[in-house]
């Protein structure tokens, strides 16, 4: 749920009400996940008139309409932290105005998905998903214009879902509400979100087998549920589609509990996680997670990075490469003595749980277009988090022959995945990693040092003002480092904005 937000719908944030015991936001979504019908029509999606929803106006038989569809409130009536009296005000009508007046921020999408009746009939909503020769798609427009599409088709034991999309980093949701219905969010631009309701024929289980494939300019993402009676449908169902712009404030958290810890150096550890709950969110490249957890009394929030396995998969020149995904999320977490956050997470235990935010950061990988052939990441400590997803989508872009990862840390037993990064660079011809160490052993044969102009000079390409750049610089690292690095590009090497991209304050 929306993090800092009163988890209302329509009331006020500023008049909460005390709630009955039993009645939190966590009840609340408890509450939706038990398989009860929150909706009073059966989970299947009507077209409703003005008039009828006119009809349901009491706190026993309440609905409301924002933006466009209509939701049933009655069972959300004693959870609404404004109070019932308030949540009436909305009833029977269209309480757009209403929620826009007192709080447009709320993420009341999340808040009432299991609630959703229809659309009104004003405005169409129901699209059958008829069955198809082979596939059949279905087109979708946004509003800025750029068409993306679904696909559909079946197998006697499985159901699939094709989507593409017109970015590489698209934001993508999806929850398992029921056996037989999913919610799909759909963020392609950062500006406007397509959220699909969509009821099936017949029941499916999850996990679902999802997979990715994104390149410059585009992706697809390919979702196989399996069914949970082997039978060829003769309709899929049917869906309700809507356009919405996200939250823009507060974060929304689910619970994901501990499955592994392992440490890689002294201080460092790997931290694998998996949702407990039957949601799906895509990670994209050098995006960041927000882990929210109550420590002492205290409640903490810290952004970490997912990174990925590292494997190497040879890139095919005009075939796209698929990636499978996965539920789990592994964080690299360095354990700081004063660290509240870092020092509970590395002492923690599996089956420990934690709650972990949607995906956030604005790194897109559109960045890479075309023209780009050299890619070069400056990354010093925990810094090399984003820059392991970096380079994972780097080595499956055919279009990037060279990719040069200078790592900075201070003594050898610093370096994070030190064997797994020698390892890659051995396998594949186009990556390189150099270990650079401020405070290196007697030993220690390689680069010593900071970061500096003369190294930059030594590293990057030499760059000719009537010849557009070729290459491409990623930087990471505690904000000092990050902010040399970023003056030295601007101010002594004539980097712009569009030359390189800086993952602060990782």
């Amino acid at each position: 749920m929306a993090s800092g937000s009163s988890g209302s719908a329509t009331g006020n944030p500023r008049n909460k009400v005390a709630l009955k015991p039993g009645h939190s936001l966590m009840d609340w979504i408890r509450l939706g996940n038990s398989g009860k019908d929150l909706t009073g029509v059966g989970g299947v999606p009507i077209s409703v008139t003005r008039e009828q929803l006119a009809q349901h106006k009491t706190p026993d038989d309440a609905w409301l309409c924002i933006r466009g569809i209509v939701y049933n409130v009655t069972h959300y009536m004693d959870f609404h932290p404004g109070g019932c009296e308030e949540l009436m005000r909305g009833v029977g009508k269209d309480a757009t105005s209403l929620f826009n007046q007192v709080h447009a921020w709320v993420n009341y999408q999340t808040i009432l998905q299991k609630c959703v009746v229809g659309r009104l009939h004003s405005e169409e909503f129901t699209l059958p998903i008829p069955p198809p020769k082979k596939s059949s798609s279905l087109s979708v427009t946004s509003n800025n214009k750029s068409k993306s599409s679904v696909d559909w088709s079946q197998q006697l034991e499985t159901f699939t879902l094709l989507y593409n999309l017109k970015t590489s980093s698209p934001q993508v949701q999806i929850l398992f509400n029921e056996p037989d219905s999913l919610l799909c969010r759909i963020n392609e631009n950062h500006l406007d979100s397509r959220v699909t309701s969509i009821k099936l024929e017949g029941k499916i289980t999850w996990p679902a087998e999802i997979l990715i494939n994104s390149s410059t300019g585009k992706s697809a993402i390919q979702l196989k549920l399996r069914k949970k009676k082997k039978a060829l449908w003769k309709e899929y169902g049917a869906m309700v589609e809507t356009e919405n712009r996200p939250n823009e404030e507060g974060d929304e958290y689910w619970p994901a509990e501990i499955t592994s810890i392992n440490k890689q150096t002294h201080d460092s550890y790997l931290i694998t996680l998996k949702n407990t709950k039957n949601v799906y969110n895509h990670i994209n490249v050098g995006q960041h997670l927000l882990i929210k957890q109550d420590i002492k009394g205290e409640e903490v929030i810290r952004p970490y990075t997912p990174v990925p396995k590292l494997t190497y998969q040879k890139p095919c020149v005009g075939k796209p490469v698929w990636r499978s995904t996965s539920e789990e999320v592994s964080l690299l977490i360095k354990c700081y003595d004063l660290g509240k956050m870092s020092s509970w997470l590395c002492s923690q235990r599996k089956g420990s749980t934690v709650m972990l935010s949607n995906p956030k950061g604005s790194f897109n990988t559109d960045i890479f277009t075309k023209n780009i052939t050299e890619v070069y990441l400056f990354a010093a400590g925990t810094g090399i988090t984003p820059m392991l997803s970096v380079v994972d989508w780097l080595l499956k872009s055919p279009s990037v022959l060279k990719i040069r990862l200078l790592y900075f840390n201070k003594t050898r037993k610093d370096i994070i995945l030190e064997d797994k990064l020698d390892q890659l660079a051995s396998e594949e011809s186009r990556f390189y990693v150099e270990h650079i160490l401020s405070e290196p052993s007697s030993e220690w044969s390689g680069r010593r040092g900071h970061v500096s102009l003369d190294l930059l000079l030594n590293i990057l390409p030499k760059h000719a003002d009537d010849i557009p750049r070729s290459d491409f610089v990623c930087i990471c690292g505690p904000r000092p480092f990050t902010a040399l690095v970023e003056k030295m590009l601007k101010e002594h090497l004539e980097y712009t904005s569009e030359n390189y991209y800086s993952f602060s304050g990782q």
